[in-house]
């Protein structure tokens, strides 16, 4: 049968001992994938209000409905802040994740487990919980979502300033010769 195939190659995986160094790292990786949710939802959240809505924010006497229309001023410096960001946290989880598999499983005479835990299923953890659910939870609530975000995003704007400016002056420069 199937399992009696398998059997030999799970047989091979140990699980080690979690250390605080590592139950940290572990924490740590989580904490990253929050971030990475709350961002790839803002993605979905701010350019997806509508004209109607970005009116009423932008009438509005809110401090977070302003600056959230203040944010929606500059689609491209907000579009680079969210794919630097995604793009550095999501890498950063895997990173630290890939680290865990490797200090709390040993793989001994097991590469293709090694590889189906490292390659595919850190992957899949990754895409599901700070790409598609958050995308779809934003897609139905965006100017909510937007309102959770927006905070996180300007902090993020300010802290990649010098790389949100580098990617926004390249893709304009590209744009211009590709017009």
């Amino acid at each position: 049968s199937k399992i009696e195939i398998l059997q030999p190659i799970i047989a091979n995986i140990i699980l080690q001992q979690l250390s605080y160094q590592e139950l940290i790292v572990f924490v740590v990786a989580l904490l990253l994938l929050l971030v990475s949710a709350i961002v790839s939802a803002s993605e979905i959240a701010f350019f997806s209000i509508d004209l109607k809505s970005r009116h009423e924010l932008e009438q509005s006497k809110k401090n977070s409905d302003k600056s959230i229309a203040r944010l929606l001023e500059s689609p491209q410096k907000l579009l680079a802040t969210i794919l630097i960001t995604n793009s550095f946290f999501n890498v950063a989880v895997i990173l630290l994740l890939t680290y865990l598999s490797n200090t709390v499983f040993e793989y001994d005479g097991s590469p293709l487990w090694a590889f189906i835990f490292q390659a595919i299923f850190i992957t899949f953890i990754v895409l599901i919980f700070s790409e598609i659910t958050p995308k779809l939870f934003a897609s139905e609530k965006p100017v909510a979502t937007a309102t959770l975000a927006y905070p996180l995003i300007q902090i993020l704007q300010s802290l990649f300033a010098p790389l949100v400016s580098i990617l926004v002056k390249s893709t304009t420069i590209v744009n211009k010769k590709l017009a």
